[in-house]
């Protein structure tokens, strides 16, 4: 772990999240994940490195939201599944509202915290200037024309203002470049040790791994769970440069050794894309099925709700007015063609 920013002195008594025996199988009744046993403890940071398709983020909502997996035809079970605290969930770039300022950002997870929080001028500045983000940034129209750094960084701010201490991040520093990806851990590695949180991060990147996790897990395809692999996490920035190789020997063994016991990829690749067309069709129905579930709570903040949903839904028209005058354009072009 990078000095400094690790979990001594915010490792609590138990882990904030711990799951045994849990398994996940697709819809078409085959396995892809067996046994997994994983715990995260305050001030903590596992990587998740493994190909495409090993389950990676298939685990990630299996620990915070199975049935949104189940409601897809996958069958998850648990010998044990505990969550001391509340969940937030980090995707690529962000997904930030972008039609809210940075401040209305943070100042949304503010109000809809558990329990609620002061979404005061100085409460949002606070938390701007925790991410290194200038106060300033809060005084602008809107948060779409960011670059992938700032956006990662203020959705970590969102987060964690939200009384969120479990993160789960999906490939956080995809697009970004060097200077930003080292910027972004050091930023997530001080918030997570400062708030006694704990996060689980599903990436591609070594480096970033080397410079932000305390653990580093792979996911095996023949054990269908994630393995440990046998590398120190970096003490000091100086070391991490060296744990980043350490890391990319470990990665390359292992993704050889799948190369030479799994020839038969394209006998799986019909099966691949059954469940792939099995799932693009139940995708709207998941969708839905989520919008009902969330009716509830949203009504009880209707102030919020009012908020997203103007907004929403004036983009909504307007991109839907646009691309009935495109369509209308192209129908007229293929008449006279």
């Amino acid at each position: 772990m990078v000095e400094g920013a690790g979990p001594a002195g915010q490792v609590s008594e138990g882990p904030l999240l711990a799951v045994r025996g849990l398994c996940v199988d697709r819809p078409d009744g085959a396995p892809l994940l067996v046994d997994v046993a994983l715990e995260l403890r305050a001030g903590e940071v596992v990587a998740v490195f493994g190909a495409s398709g090993a389950g990676k983020s298939t685990l990630t909502t299996a620990l915070h939201e199975p049935e949104s997996l189940r409601a897809r035809g996958f069958a998850v079970r648990a010998g044990e599944r505990r969550v001391a605290t509340a969940v937030g969930i980090v995707p690529q770039r962000g997904a930030l509202f972008d039609h809210l300022s940075a401040a209305d950002n943070i100042a949304l997870a503010l109000r809809n915290a558990e329990p609620p929080a002061s979404s005061d001028a100085a409460a949002v500045a606070a938390w701007i200037a925790r991410v290194d983000l200038p106060v300033a940034w809060s005084e602008r129209g809107g948060v779409a024309a960011v670059s992938g750094g700032e956006a990662q960084r203020l959705a970590v701010a969102r987060t964690l203002a939200g009384g969120r201490k479990i993160l789960l991040l999906d490939e956080p520093s995809v697009g970004l470049d060097p200077h930003r990806v080292t910027m972004l851990a050091a930023t997530l590695r001080k918030q997570i040790a400062a708030g006694g949180a704990t996060a689980l991060v599903v990436t591609h990147d070594l480096g970033f791994a080397a410079a932000l996790a305390d653990r580093f897990l792979y996911m095996d395809p023949e054990a269908r769970r994630p393995i440990e692999l046998d590398v120190a996490p970096a003490r000091d920035a100086a070391e991490v440069p060296g744990v980043e190789q350490r890391l990319a020997v470990a990665v390359r063994e292992r993704l050889s050794r799948e190369t030479a016991a799994h020839g038969g990829h394209a006998r799986r690749g019909l099966g691949a894309r059954v469940r792939g067309l099995v799932a693009s069709w139940l995708a709207p129905f998941v969708a839905a099925s989520r919008v009902l579930a969330a009716i509830p709570a949203a009504l009880r903040r209707p102030r919020d709700l009012l908020e997203v949903a103007r907004v929403t839904l004036s983009q909504a028209l307007w991109r839907l007015s646009r691309e009935t005058a495109a369509h209308g354009g192209h129908a007229r072009r293929g008449l006279g063609a």
